[in-house]
């Protein structure tokens, strides 16, 4: 075996089970076998760069992360993903948002500094 397929197998594992992907949906969604999927899991087998890019789509994940182990320091990534579905329409909206529940979490932050 390879060290680098085992490494990359082991974070596609950790990163399905976290994420609750049972292995048949993955492989049926890869279009691969369950036992390639187990041996890619298991770095028996490497997998292609395009089954790589499906996969950290469909598991929220940069390809970055699966391939070198390196997350983003401040957990962007997630975040990032979920963003890039929206259309402009959307993103506008989940800005105005957000900047409501961050100006709330401020003052609430300041309100109980002096306690």
């Amino acid at each position: 075996m390879n060290e680098f397929n085992e490494a990359v197998g082991r974070r596609i594992r950790e990163t399905r089970e976290m994420r609750g992907v049972k292995k048949e949906w993955l492989a049926e969604h890869l279009d691969i076998t369950n036992k390639h999927l187990y041996d890619v899991e298991t770095g028996r087998k490497g997998i292609s760069l395009e089954r790589l890019h499906i996969l950290s789509d469909l598991l929220c994940v940069s390809i970055d992360y699966l391939v070198s182990g390196r997350r983003n320091d401040r957990g962007y990534d997630s975040i990032t993903e979920l963003f890039d579905a929206l259309n402009n329409d959307e993103l506008i909206r989940i800005e105005k948002i957000l900047r409501a529940i961050i100006g709330l979490y401020k003052s609430s932050d300041a309100e109980y500094a002096n306690v």
